[in-house]
């Protein structure tokens, strides 16, 4: 965890060493504390205590310590308010200062690829595309098998066949170096490019991704349909086809949360 926050520190252009205390040890806490002064020539009036992702004890102790040299210990929430340790108000960060690939790299992970939706479709094509889909989900066609309709087996197929047909002329080019085969009524990638160019419509969010790839340390992988980043908070969006979700999908919400 704290070489990620090292990175995106970095990231930002703020210097960054990474000092290890044990957690639970007041009198290692404040040796390590002290050692900064004698040591680095650190001034405890300069230094700020900004709290948060933090083990409650440690971050008591370091207040504590910093207090008495005549420091400050400032906490702040996830909507981006900060606080005095007393409670007392003091500003509000509102600047989109994290990215995606900050978030995803706190985790732990490193972000593999994402889809530039922008690199296949010019803007006039993915107009119409939207277009395509909205008026497809009015007429209940888009994501056949969510519709609350009581239609004879023959007739659903008859309307999954006749939203692939589209699905595959509209997805043509985009899928042009990819498995012309492709069944795209059960390929989440259409739903997630409503989603994220919806999503970009609001012009809520400082970013979005889709169809986002991840991986850890240890090789292991992971795949996340649409995020978006407004004002700091990552928002995360699993795409799914169905009128019923099971619990292996909210599982899988949990588990990347």
């Amino acid at each position: 965890m704290a070489e990620n926050q090292k990175k995106i520190f970095e990231r930002c252009g703020i210097e960054t060493s990474i000092k290890y205390i044990e957690t639970y040890d007041s009198e290692e806490i404040r040796k390590v504390l002290d050692e900064l002064v004698s040591s680095e020539g650190v001034n405890p009036e300069s230094v700020v205590l900004l709290a948060n992702a933090a083990t409650k004890y440690t971050v008591e102790v370091i207040h504590t310590w910093l207090k008495e040299a005549g420091g400050k210990s400032y906490y702040y929430v996830p909507d981006g308010r900060v606080f005095e340790f007393g409670g007392k108000y003091l500003f509000e960060i509102k600047e989109n200062i994290l990215e995606a690939e900050d978030f995803i790299n706190l985790a732990g992970f490193e972000l593999i690829r994402y889809t530039d939706f922008d690199s296949y479709m010019e803007r006039d094509q993915k107009e119409r595309l939207l277009q395509l889909y909205t008026s497809l989900i009015r007429e209940k066609i888009f994501c056949a098998l969510q519709s609350q309709d009581k239609k004879t087996e023959r007739n659903l197929e008859e309307r999954k066949r006749q939203e692939k047909d589209i699905l595959k002329n509209a997805f043509e080019s985009f899928y042009r170096s990819r498995n012309k085969n492709k069944d795209f009524t059960n390929d989440g990638t259409p739903l997630e490019f409503l989603t994220f160019e919806l999503l970009r419509k609001t012009e809520l969010f400082s970013e979005v991704l889709a169809n986002i790839e991840i991986q850890s340390k240890e090789g292991l992988k992971n795949e996340i349909d649409v995020v978006a980043v407004k004002e700091n908070t990552l928002f995360y969006f699993s795409c799914k086809k169905r009128k019923n979700l099971k619990d292996e999908h909210l599982h899988r919400v949990a588990s990347l949360s």
